[in-house]
């Protein structure tokens, strides 16, 4: 069965990063993957990773990595924005300062998708906002959305944790959930990493919110 995953830049940049783009697709069963533009732009990439990686082999490997994403996933195509560019739904979302103009265009690509559709974001900022300013939409979409974290669960299922947390640990400063996750020692145990994603995941604090507030 057909199941695409719209991913947003953030989460695009960490999962290639980490070089473990292949296998997130293969653990969430993604058969047609699409990307922003944005995450084309190499030399603004390079910038944001530098800032915390510095020069070396690391970034020269995130960077490879990265670029063989960008090659092998095809930019959200013109079938799926067509029919939403003019919809009420994407000019509302446009409107929420904590949501950008990538952020809504899949949000209302998802409200309208026929067929399986995941919205897969690392922006933490996306789902709270999405979340209290426009409760309606949230729950139309929660079940569609996944984050950076269950991103990384998924894999663990399949490949373990130990192998999540080898190719995680060389560019963890990218990411601060990666980096609290991982801790500061040498060493990192397994449970403790797998504790941490469940615990930082957005989706499941704001699940908890949404529970709340009833």
């Amino acid at each position: 069965m057909q199941r695409t995953g719209l991913f947003d830049r953030d989460v695009c940049l960490k999962l290639a990063w980490c070089g473990l783009w292949d296998e997130v697709l293969l653990a969430l069963e993604i058969t047609h993957p699409y990307r922003l533009a944005s995450c084309t732009s190499g030399e603004s990439n390079r910038k944001v990773l530098r800032r915390q990686l510095g020069d070396g082999t690391v970034l020269e490997q995130a960077m490879s990595q990265l670029q063989d994403m960008v090659a092998a996933t095809p930019v959200i195509p013109d079938s799926l924005t067509a029919t939403v560019r003019e919809d009420y739904i994407l000019k509302d979302l446009e409107g929420i300062p904590a949501v950008d103009g990538g952020e809504a265009l899949l949000t209302a690509i998802v409200l309208a998708a026929q067929e399986p559709t995941t919205l897969i974001s690392g922006d933490k900022r996306f789902f709270n906002a999405l979340r209290k300013e426009r409760p309606q939409v949230w729950e139309a979409v929660e079940s569609r959305l996944l984050s950076l974290e269950r991103c990384l669960l998924a894999v663990i299922q399949v490949r373990g944790a130990a192998f999540v947390i080898e190719r995680v640990r060389p560019v963890a400063a990218c990411d601060s959930t990666l980096a609290l996750a991982l801790g500061s020692g040498p060493e990192c145990q397994e449970a403790s990493f797998i504790e941490a994603l469940i615990s930082f995941d957005p989706l499941k604090q704001a699940k908890g919110a949404t529970s709340d507030s009833r």
